[in-house]
C-alpha cells in the first residue's frame, strides 16, 4: 500500500518485518552532541545540515550514515531569533542573516522565521525519561504517533527494542524539517504538513508521544473549531481521538495545560481518559537545548476501554499553593498530593518571558536525569495492555490521493472504502460482491492508464499497449459478471465517486441487459489542439500566446509575427505592462490590480529613471481607489493600524492621570496589548467608579478590549472552586462597552489626529483594486456557452486556487480541458465542485477528458461570513 517515505505497513505485518524495516533509521548517540553548543554554533550546524540536505536530494540518493550524523544536529530556530531580525536590532548578526536568506528558498525563509516561537527541541534526556515512564507502564512497541515531530528525536532515542516493535507515524508542519526528518527515519512515515490537516486514522494507535506547541493561537480543524480550542489544548483532544482504546498519550506540555482553573480541556479528557501519572520539570530543562525558560508537564493519560468505568489519579481541579514570596500559586491537585512529582520549587519570578509576574517551577539543584529517574519509579507498573494484534484493527490511515467513498483493494485480498480520514475494512461483503468490486477497479484502473496515456501525449504504442489492456480487463469482467452498467454491479459499486467513468465506458441496453464498447476501446478520444504557428498582428499574437501559455511570453509573440519586440511592444500600449519590480510583462486585467498605491509609488520611481514607465503611471493613477473619509472607517480598540502612542492617550484622559501615569504596548508580532497604569492612576475615582470597577478597574477593561476580550468575573469558595459572579460581570462588561463608545467618540474629536489616521488607513488599507477576470481571447472547445464563462476558465488559469462551482453551470466540461491540462503541467490537481443536480449530466464527460481530477458533488446556496476569528497571538 505505498512504498518509500509514506509506506503504509500492511495489517498483517509481523515484528520481525517491522523491525527490519526500521532498521534504516539513524540511531543518535551522545558522541552526536546534539543540543551542544553556543547559538553561533548551532547556526552553522543548522546550515550545515540543511547544505547536506540539498546535496543528498540533487543527488537523488538516500541519505547514508555519514549524512544522518550532519543531519540530525539540526536544531532548528527557536531561541534563535537574531538571525531573522534587521542588521540594525542584531548587528553581530549581520553575515548570518545575509547567508540565510541566501541558502533557504523565500517560502522556506518565511516557514522558519514563523517558527523561532516554538520550535524547541527536546532535549535525549527527557525524552530517555519519558519512553522509561512508558516501560514503566507497560508499553514496549505498537503505532506510534508523533503529531509535532521537528526533526523526530522521539523516534530517534526511542528504546531499541520499542523501535523494532513499532510502527512510526510523524507530523511536521515545517516542509525542510519534514524533509530533514525524512533523511533521518527513512522507515517512518512522516508528512510534512500541519496535525490539523493530517489525514490519520481514529483509534488507530497505542501511542501519541511528543513535545507540543504551546501558544495563545487556534488552528483550523472543522471537526473541533466550535470548542476554539489554543493549540496546546487541540494537540490533547485531537491526539486522542487518534489513540484506540487501552492506548496512551504522552506529552510534554506547558504547566497551563494542568494549572489552569478553568477545568473545561481538563473535564473533556476525563471524559474518555484517565490520568495515569504527571512529572513537572524546572524551567531550566530546556534552556540548553533551545534556549528557552519555560516550567513545562510531562503528562501520561490512557484511554479508556469502552465500557470501562473512569478511574486514575484526581486531576481535575487546581488549588492553591504557598509560597515564599508573592501571592499563592494555583497548581493542580495532582500535584498537591505528589509534590515529589514536581522536581523543583515553584516560585514567583517577577518580570517574566512577558513582563509580568509569573509562576515557575524553579530549579532546585538536583540533576534532572536523576530526578526524572527517581520520580518515574513511583508511576503505576504494568498498566498498558496492548493490542490483541495489528490485524484486528479494522481501520487504516487513507491514503491521500484516494478520494472520499472510493474502495480500495488491499494487499491481503480484502476491501477497504474510505470514510472521512479512515480506511476502513470491509469484512461484511458477501464473497460474490467482494470479487464484483474488486473486478471494477481492476477495470477503474486500466480506464484511467488509458486516458492518462492520451492526456500525456505518450506514443502511440504506449497508448495501443494500455487500450489493449483496458479490453483485456473489461472482457473478462464482463465474461463473469456482465456489463458494469447491470444493476447487480451498479449496486456493488454505488457511492465510489468513479462509479460515472465505468459506466461512461459502455452504452447499455436495459432491455436485453447487454452492452456496446464506447469509443475508448477502438481509437483514441483525446486529441491534443495543434499550436498556432503565425497571426497577423500583434494583438492577435497576444490573444493567442495567453490562450496557449496563460502568461504574456514576448518571445512567442515575436515568433509567431516574426518581428522583435521593438517593432510589435509599441501596438500592445496599454493591453501590457512591464512591472518595474519584477521586470517581468503581465497582462492589463493582472498588472491595475492588487495594492495599486505602492504600484503607484514602484512605477513613478521607475519612471524618473526609464521613459518607459510612463503609461504604467497613467494607467494606475486611473484605477486609484477613491479615498474613504472618517465616517467611513472603522476605528475600534483593537484595530492595530492605530498607534498606542494614540490609545495611551485617550488611556490618560480617560483616567485623568499624567503622561508617566498609563502607558500602552503593543506587540506587533505577538498581536498583543498591554496597559500599565500607576498607583496614582489605579486608585483614582476614573479608574475605579467612573469608567470601572472595584472588581475590574477601567485600566484591566481597556486591556481586555484592546485585545479582544470580554471580562468575566469569578468568586471562590472555601475549596477553591469557581462560581461567576452574574452582577459584577454584567457591571464590568457595561463599563467596558462605556470605555469603547467613549473610545470612538474621542477618535475622531481632533482635527489634527483625524487627519493623520485617515491618511495613514488609505495609505495602508484603501489601497487595493479586485482583479477583473477577461477571458475574451480564450479558444474553448464545446460550443456555446454562458458570456461569463470564459471569464471563468481564465480565472483558473491565472489563479492556483480557484474554486469555480458554478463554471459547470455556465459551460460544457470540454471547455474547461483546456484549462485543466495547463493546471497539470504546472503540478496543480483541480478539483471540480458539482451542484447535485448536474453530477449525472456532467460527471463521466469530466472524467474521460481530465481523469486525474476530484470531482465533489455538493448543494449550493446562499449564506453569510459567520465573523472573523481574533487575531492569532503567540505565546
Amino acid at each position: 500500500m505505498g512504498t518509500g517515505a509514506g509506506e503504509i505497513y500492511p495489517a498483517s505485518a509481523g515484528t520481525e518485518l517491522i523491525s527490519q524495516f526500521n532498521g534504516r533509521n539513524y540511531r543518535p548517540n551522545n558522541t552526536d552532541q546534539i543540543g551542544v553548543g553556543s547559538l553561533k554554533q548551532k547556526y552553522r550546524q543548522n546550515v550545515a545540515a540543511i547544505a547536506r540536505l540539498r546535496l543528498i536530494e540533487a543527488e537523488q540518493r538516500p541519505a547514508t550514515t555519514e549524512d544522518k550524523s550532519i543531519l540530525i544536529r539540526f536544531v532548528g530556530w527557536g531561541g534563535m531569533p537574531q538571525v531573522f531580525a534587521d542588521e540594525k536590532e542584531a548587528p553581530q548578526w549581520a553575515a548570518e542573516q545575509t547567508e540565510l536568506r541566501n541558502l533557504l528558498t523565500p517560502e522556506e525563509f518565511t516557514s522558519a522565521r514563523a517558527s523561532t516561537l516554538n520550535a524547541h527541541y527536546t532535549s535525549p534526556p527527557v525524552i530517555r525519561a519519558m519512553y522509561a515512564g512508558l516501560e514503566r507502564l507497560g508499553f514496549r512497541g505498537g503505532r506510534i504517533l508523533e503529531p509535532a515531530c521537528g526533526l523526530g528525536h522521539f523516534f530517534g532515542f526511542m528504546p531499541p527494542e520499542m523501535h523494532g516493535r513499532s510502527q512510526l507515524t510523524g507530523i511536521e508542519l515545517d516542509g525542510l524539517t519534514a524533509r530533514l526528518a525524512r533523511a533521518i527515519y527513512p522507515a517512518a512515515d512522516i508528512r510534512a504538513e500541519g496535525f490539523e490537516t493530517a489525514l490519520l486514522a481514529t483509534n488507530a494507535f497505542d501511542l501519541a508521544v511528543s513535545n507540543i506547541p504551546f501558544g495563545d493561537y487556534r488552528p483550523h480543524d472543522p471537526r473541533f473549531n466550535a470548542r476554539r480550542f489554543r493549540i496546546h489544548d487541540y494537540f490533547f483532544v485531537a491526539a486522542l481521538a487518534r489513540v484506540r482504546p487501552g492506548g496512551l498519550v504522552a506529552f510534554i506540555t506547558s504547566r497551563g495545560t494542568l494549572d489552569k482553573r478553568e477545568d473545561g480541556l481538563r473535564g473533556l479528557l476525563a471524559g474518555e481518559a484517565d490520568l495515569v501519572g504527571a512529572l513537572r520539570l524546572p524551567n531550566t530543562a530546556f534552556l540548553h537545548n533551545a534556549n528557552t525558560r519555560v516550567t513545562t508537564d510531562i503528562v501520561f493519560l490512557r484511554k479508556r476501554l469502552p465500557g470501562e468505568k473512569p478511574g486514575g489519579l484526581a486531576w481535575l481541579e487546581s488549588q492553591t499553593l504557598q509560597v515564599e514570596k508573592g501571592e499563592p500559586i494555583f497548581v493542580n491537585e495532582y500535584y498537591r498530593a505528589h509534590p515529589e512529582h514536581m522536581l523543583g520549587k515553584m516560585q514567583r519570578r517577577e518580570h517574566g518571558m512577558y513582563g509580568r509576574d509569573e509562576a515557575e517551577l524553579g530549579d532546585d539543584g538536583r540533576d534532572l536525569s536523576t530526578a526524572l529517574t527517581q520520580a518515574i519509579q513511583s508511576l503505576p507498573a504494568g498498566l498498558y495492555r496492548p493490542a490483541t494484534s495489528l490485524a484486528a484493527r479494522q481501520t487504516l490511515p487513507a491514503p491521500a490521493n484516494l478520494k472520499p467513498g472510493a474502495y480500495m483493494a488491499l494487499d491481503d485480498g480484502g476491501l477497504g472504502q474510505r470514510e472521512g480520514a479512515e480506511l476502513v475494512v470491509l469484512t461484511d461483503l458477501p464473497a460474490q460482491t467482494l470479487r464484483r468490486i474488486r473486478g471494477m477497479l481492476r477495470v477503474r484502473e486500466a480506464a484511467r492508464a488509458c486516458l492518462a496515456a492520451q492526456v500525456q501525449n505518450q506514443s502511440e504504442e504506449a497508448i495501443l499497449a494500455t487500450r489493449e489492456r483496458l479490453n483485456e480487463v473489461y472482457d473478462r469482467f464482463v465474461g463473469q459478471f456482465g456489463p458494469i452498467s447491470s444493476s447487480a454491479n451498479v449496486r456493488a459499486f454505488v457511492g465510489d465517486p468513479d462509479l460515472p467513468l465505468l459506466l461512461s465506458l459502455e452504452n447499455y441496453n436495459e432491455d436485453n441487459d447487454t452492452a456496446a464498447k464506447t469509443a475508448i476501446f477502438r481509437e483514441r478520444t483525446i486529441d491534443h489542439r495543434r499550436p498556432i504557428e503565425q497571426v497577423a498582428s500583434p494583438r492577435e499574437a497576444l490573444v493567442v500566446t495567453l490562450n496557449e501559455r496563460s502568461r504574456v511570453d514576448l518571445d512567442h509573440i515575436a515568433k509567431l509575427l516574426s518581428k522583435t519586440p521593438e517593432q510589435f511592444l509599441p501596438h500592445l500600449q496599454g493591453l501590457i505592462f512591464l512591472n518595474p519590480d519584477t521586470r517581468r510583462w503581465e497582462p492589463e486585467d493582472e498588472y491595475l490590480s492588487g495594492n495599486v498605491r505602492e504600484k503607484l509609488a514602484k512605477a513613478e520611481m521607475a519612471a524618473k529613471r526609464d521613459a518607459r514607465f510612463h503609461g504604467n503611471v497613467e494607467a494606475l493613477r486611473a484605477v486609484q481607489p477613491d479615498p474613504l473619509a472618517a465616517n467611513e472607517i472603522d476605528a475600534r480598540l483593537g484595530a492595530v493600524w492605530i498607534p498606542a502612542s494614540d490609545i495611551a492617550q485617550f488611556a490618560r484622559e480617560l483616567l485623568r492621570s499624567g503622561r508617566e501615569d498609563v502607558k500602552v504596548g503593543h506587540a506587533a508580532q505577538l498581536g498583543l496589548w498591554s496597559v500599565e497604569a500607576s498607583y496614582y492612576a489605579k486608585t483614582g475615582v476614573a479608574n475605579r467608579s467612573e469608567w470601572g470597577t472595584e472588581r475590574v478597574p477601567a485600566h484591566e477593561l481597556l486591556e481586555h478590549a484592546l485585545n479582544l476580550r470580554t471580562p468575566t468575573v469569578y468568586d471562590y469558595d472555601e475549596k477553591k472552586v469557581a462560581h461567576l459572579n452574574v452582577v459584577a460581570t454584567e457591571a464590568a462588561r457595561e463599563k467596558q462597552q462605556k470605555i469603547k463608545d467613549r473610545f470612538i467618540e474621542w477618535i475622531w474629536s481632533d482635527d489634527a489626529r483625524r487627519e493623520r489616521l485617515v491618511a495613514d488607513y488609505n495609505r495602508e488599507f484603501n489601497c487595493y483594486r479586485l482583479r477583473s477576470f477577461n477571458g475574451d481571447h480564450l479558444t474553448l472547445p464545446g460550443g456555446h456557452c454562458a458570456p461569463r464563462a470564459p471569464a471563468a476558465v481564465w480565472r483558473i488559469l491565472q489563479t492556483p486556487n480557484t474554486l469555480w462551482p458554478m463554471l459547470l453551470a455556465q459551460a460544457r466540461p470540454t471547455m474547461v480541458a483546456a484549462a485543466m491540462e495547463l493546471k497539470r503541467r504546472a503540478g496543480q490537481k483541480p478539483l471540480f465542485v458539482v451542484p447535485n443536480h448536474m453530477l449525472g449530466q456532467f460527471s463521466s464527460e469530466l472524467l474521460t477528458l481530465y481523469p486525474a481530477a476530484n470531482i465533489l458533488a455538493a448543494g449550493f446556496r446562499e449564506r453569510t461570513p459567520e465573523g472573523i476569528d481574533e487575531p492569532h497571538r503567540h505565546q
